[in-house]
C-alpha cells in the first residue's frame, strides 16, 4: 500500500466512543500504517478537517450539532481527494441517494462484518493510492514544464554567446541527457534543434531590417566564423544571408 515511512491519516467521526473504538481496533488488528483521529460530532469533526489534512474519513450518519451527511458535504467541498467512507444503521433508498449526493466514496451498514469492512476500507486505500499517485503524476509535469520554460529562458537571453546543450543543462542543474529527452518531450523537437532555429530566425530579423553586415550578424546570434554562419542560414533559410536581404527589400 503506501510507501514506508508514510502514515495514512483516518479520521473517525461518531458520538459513540465504543463505536469509534471498534473502528481503530478493526484498523490496527491489520497493522495498516494509519494515524487515526477521533470526533463525537460532526462540528468536532470538521474542525479536525480545517486544521489537519486527512487521508480518509469514516462518518456516522446520525450524530449532534453537525450529521454525517451535512459533515461529508461540507468535507468534499473543502477537500476533493478526501476518501470518505459514511455508515449507517439504515437500509434503505433514502440513505443510499443521500450517499450519493454528498459524494462519499463508500458506505458500511451497522453492524458491520470484519469482511464486508475489509473489503471497504482496502477499496478506499486503493483510491488512496491512485489519487496520490495521480497527485505525483501532476507535480512531477508541472516541475518539468517549468525546467522547459526555464530553458526557453536561458536560450532567450544567452542565444548570441558560446553555448550549447550541455552549457544550457548545467545552468538548469541537469544531465544533458536528461535535459535533451525532457526537451524533446516536451516540446517536440530536439534542444540543439530548437536553439539553431531561434538563433536563425532572430538572423533573418537582422538580415531583413538591419545594415548590419553578415559577419557582424553572425556573431550576434552566436556564429563568430562568418562562412559557417552563411552556411547554417542557407541550410535552414534555403538562401544566403545576402540573398535573403534582397529579397526582404523587394
Amino acid at each position: 500500500m503506501k510507501k514506508a515511512g508514510m502514515v495514512w491519516k483516518i479520521l473517525i467521526a461518531d458520538d459513540e466512543w465504543l463505536e469509534r473504538k471498534g473502528i481503530e481496533t478493526l484498523l490496527c488488528r491489520r497493522g495498516l500504517p494509519v494515524e487515526v483521529y477521533h470526533a463525537s460530532d460532526g462540528e468536532e469533526a470538521f474542525s479536525i478537517l480545517c486544521g489537519e489534512k486527512m487521508d480518509l474519513l469514516i462518518s456516522d450518519v446520525k450524530m449532534p450539532r453537525l450529521n454525517g451527511l451535512e459533515l461529508c458535504r461540507k468535507a468534499r467541498e473543502m477537500d476533493p481527494d478526501l476518501v470518505i467512507i459514511l455508515q449507517s444503521a439504515y437500509d434503505d433508498f433514502e440513505f443510499m441517494r443521500a450517499a450519493i449526493q454528498v459524494h462519499v466514496d463508500d458506505y458500511m451498514l451497522k453492524p458491520v462484518s470484519i469482511e464486508e469492512f475489509d473489503k471497504v476500507i482496502d477499496q478506499a486505500l486503493r483510491k488512496l493510492e491512485q489519487r496520490k499517485g495521480e497527485e505525483l503524476v501532476s507535480e512531477s509535469l508541472a516541475r518539468e514544464g517549468r525546467i522547459v520554460r526555464d530553458v526557453l529562458q536561458v536560450i532567450e537571453d544567452h542565444y548570441g554567446e558560446n553555448i550549447g546543450l550541455e552549457w544550457i543543462a548545467a545552468q538548469v542543474k541537469l544531465s544533458s541527457g536528461y535535459l535533451s529527452s525532457l526537451f524533446k518531450m516536451e516540446y517536440g523537437q530536439g534542444l540543439t534543434q530548437y536553439l539553431i532555429a531561434y538563433r536563425m530566425e532572430k538572423a533573418k530579423e537582422l538580415v531583413c531590417h538591419t545594415d548590419l553586415r553578415v559577419a557582424e550578424i553572425g556573431q550576434q546570434v552566436g556564429y563568430p566564423s562568418t562562412s559557417y554562419f552563411c552556411q547554417q542560414f542557407k541550410k535552414y533559410h534555403g538562401v544566403t544571408p545576402n540573398r535573403m536581404r534582397e529579397k526582404c527589400q523587394k
